[in-house]
């Protein structure tokens, strides 16, 4: 086992493997995301900008970029090789999760201001904006060929198409919040989890 060392200043929101298992990426309340060698532990890099707690950090597919959500309103793309920042703007409140699409062109995020944004990866361009849900999102995510975009948020499920922002179909069937959904590898299902104690497949 090898334990990362001391380099945040208080918790961890997330971690996560590069794609080539190589790195570590945390997401702090100190505001901070940092990069950790697999191997040997030693911090690489950290990735600074955000004005408060940093929520969420992933890789892109390529493992060349970072994304990270903050609680300032704010997703950021940082380039690993350049040092690059795209400040993803456009939400009134704090942005709880951001995922890259398949190909890495694109960014989609959730936030409490009920809404999930699509942005142009390497402009930082908004492109589409995802509404309909009235609370809060804890998460969105892509379908596995990109052209589908899954939001949950209140008691329902929300699918998108991502090219024009247009929303396809609204699942409902759970009683409380749903707290999760992801896509089957071949986008034929949907398994989405709640506060009602269920999982449901769509």
């Amino acid at each position: 086992r090898l334990v990362l060392p001391v380099g945040h200043t208080s918790s961890l929101n997330s971690a996560v493997f590069s794609p080539d298992g190589k790195l570590v990426l945390t997401a702090s309340w100190d505001q901070t995301s940092r990069i950790f060698d697999v191997e040997t532990g030693k911090e690489l890099q950290v990735l600074l900008g955000h004005t408060s707690i940093v929520n969420s950090a992933v890789f892109s597919p390529d493992g060349k970029l970072v994304l990270t959500t903050s609680g300032d309103s704010t997703a950021r793309i940082y380039d690993l090789q350049t040092g690059k920042v795209q400040v993803l703007s456009g939400h009134t409140s704090s942005v709880y999760s951001a995922v890259f699409s398949p190909n890495g062109k694109l960014a989609l995020t959730a936030s409490d201001d009920s809404t999930s944004r699509i942005y142009d990866v390497q402009t930082g361009k908004e492109l589409q904006v995802l509404s309909g849900h009235t609370s809060w999102l804890y998460s969105a995510v892509f379908s596995s060929d990109g052209k589908l975009a899954l939001t949950v948020s209140d008691s329902t499920v929300r699918i998108y198409d991502v090219q024009t922002g247009k929303e396809l179909q609204v699942l409902s069937g759970h009683s409380l919040w749903v707290t999760s959904a992801v896509f089957s590898a071949d986008g034929e299902y949907i398994i989405t989890t709640g506060f009602d104690h269920k999982t449901m497949r769509s």
